[in-house]
């Protein structure tokens, strides 16, 4: 309820998700994924997740960077840049709380 375009966003993509990779992991900070697939047939490799019209920051001061929460990846300095990129806090993150780098 708190943020219905992120989250339809999300579900919007989970096809797209389908052999996604993780691509950032920082001990005691974030896990990042949803940017990438992984073809593993001959040559292929790394595919990027088709990209999606931006969302607009759906960020609330009640809904914090917890840890276990998800959040968008976005594009520094710009809050309505969300596309198919995510994090999960593993960690409180709340440093993170309205910056332009979270969602």
């Amino acid at each position: 309820d708190d943020a219905p375009q992120t989250v339809a966003n999300f579900l919007n993509l989970l096809d797209d998700f389908e052999n996604s990779i993780v691509h950032r992991s920082i001990d005691g900070f974030v896990i990042q994924g949803g940017g990438f697939t992984f073809d593993a047939t001959p040559g292929a490799g790394l595919e990027d997740v088709p990209t999606v019209t931006p969302i607009p920051n759906e960020f609330s001061s009640a809904n914090s960077n917890l840890a276990g929460t998800i959040s968008m990846g976005l594009v520094a300095n710009n809050p309505n840049s969300g596309t198919t990129q995510w994090f999960i806090n593993t960690v409180n993150n709340t440093g993170l709380d309205g910056d332009a780098a979270t969602g």
